[in-house]
């Protein structure tokens, strides 16, 4: 079941040893990092401000639409170099190493484009990972309120949430993947390439599976990061919630 993985863990570790698991490490925690200070304070308010400076928009649904829209464009621009040099870290040989200064030096001429190569298909990316993040969010919350009763203004328990968790994470996975098979196909084989031919190439290569190759590995980090984020969002929202009720 798990021979694909266990193909891709073997050629990483004949290619580069332990280390090779950790190629990308520190851009990838400096991605995170910007992550972490700007994500939480955007999911918790943005749908509020939606929805109270746009009349039209009191549906909440349309407002996590708008959310993870607005995420996903300044996400994209924020971390598109930080994504450049994970990849380039992780698909670089063993024998042709280089660091930071080493890509600087060999992009110097034309390293604005080569920051940004990319920029397009991860900003849908990142769009359709936001919004069905937050919409299945919202949704299987919805659903465990009604399943269990409890009041709109109530947080839900802890333990229904890690529950609602597994499926927030298989959407999330589900819907992201393919743009995840064409994002790579633009930054590791030809940048200059339409989407057409992207999916053409990955459907030819391997089918329908080709957009989700390595499916479970994705969903392994997708329903680490729901079970934390799922939780804790309703705890800020609700917090949130009972602030502006007492202004």
């Amino acid at each position: 079941m798990l021979k694909n993985e266990f193909q891709v863990i073997r050629h990483i570790y004949q290619d580069k040893g332990m280390l090779g698991f950790y190629s990308g490490s520190t851009p990838n925690f400096y991605r995170m990092l910007l992550k972490n200070v700007y994500r939480y304070p955007l999911m918790i308010t943005l749908p509020g401000f939606f929805q109270q400076n746009m009349p039209m928009l009191k549906d909440k649904w349309f407002a996590k639409f708008l959310t993870g829209t607005s995420i996903a464009l300044v996400e994209s621009l924020i971390l598109c170099p930080f994504e450049r040099f994970k990849v380039l870290f992780m698909t670089q040989s063993s024998s042709s190493r280089l660091g930071y200064l080493g890509y600087l030096k060999l992009y110097k001429n034309q390293l604005r484009g080569e920051l940004f190569k990319g920029l397009t298909p991860l900003t849908a990316r990142q769009a359709i990972a936001w919004i069905s993040f937050l919409e299945a969010d919202l949704m299987i919350k919805q659903l465990i309120k009604n399943q269990y009763s409890i009041k709109i203004d109530e947080v839900i328990p802890t333990r229904y949430l890690l529950v609602g968790s597994f499926a927030v994470a298989l959407i999330n996975t589900m819907c992201v993947m393919p743009f995840d098979a064409v994002k790579s196909f633009f930054q590791k084989i030809d940048p200059i390439a339409n989407w057409s031919d992207a999916i053409k190439y990955i459907y030819k290569e391997a089918g329908i599976k080709g957009f989700f190759v390595g499916w479970r590995l994705r969903y392994s980090m997708y329903l680490l990061h729901a079970v934390f984020t799922v939780d804790l969002l309703e705890k800020l929202e609700h917090w949130s919630n009972q602030l502006y009720k007492n202004e």
